[in-house]
């Protein structure tokens, strides 16, 4: 079970850094006007949060992650997936004023 846990981690980590992949190459495809300028707020908060999925996992196999010790790590980790969530959702408010 904890073999099933850790592979499905890693593939969250693999898709995760994909979307990030796919949307870098959607925000350089785009050129000028607020739809480029949207998808790259988006490109950024996928960073952000393939970034957090990344520090997850390895905080959560190296021991950083102890929920009776908070340490720095938790709040970090917090923050920078606060910072790519607000990202996409200002890309996608951007979009919006779009339509």
């Amino acid at each position: 079970m904890e073999l099933l846990g850790h592979a499905l981690f890693l593939l969250s980590i693999f898709f995760a850094f994909l979307a990030m992949v796919l949307a870098v190459l959607l925000a350089e495809a785009l050129t000028g006007g607020r739809i480029s300028k949207a998808a790259i707020w988006e490109a950024a908060g996928l960073i952000f949060i393939a970034v957090g999925i990344f520090l997850t996992y390895t905080g959560a196999i190296t021991g950083k992650l102890d929920l009776l010790h908070v340490t720095v790590f938790w709040p970090g980790i917090g923050f920078i997936l606060f910072i790519g969530f607000a990202f996409v959702c200002y890309g996608k408010w951007q979009m919006m004023k779009v339509i």
